[in-house]
């Protein structure tokens, strides 16, 4: 069972390999975003209706723990938008 649950862990630890990179490159996106918005000067705002559109584009087989994570990765994508506003002068 020990063994097991090392090759599990193990598992768990290319995974995560794996969501860091995603992640890494989804706030990399999120920076070109922050910038256009900033030369164009729209504001980071909520948009709950992109939201649904997204959650309702992936797998929500485990859908209340999936939905928690999204729900966290939506709120910290706007306040990273806004702080690379900042840095470039705005808001």
């Amino acid at each position: 069972m020990k063994q097991n649950l090392e090759e599990l862990r193990q598992q768990i630890d290319k995974l995560d390999e794996k969501i860091t990179s995603l992640l890494s490159k989804r706030f990399d996106t999120l920076k070109l975003i922050a910038e256009s918005k900033f030369k164009n000067n729209i504001t980071v705002i909520k948009q709950p209706q992109r939201e649904q559109e997204v959650l309702a584009r992936i797998n929500l087989s485990h859908h209340t723990y999936i939905r928690a994570v999204y729900s966290h990765l939506f709120c910290i994508s706007c306040n990273f938008q806004e702080d690379i506003i900042k840095q470039l002068g705005g808001g």
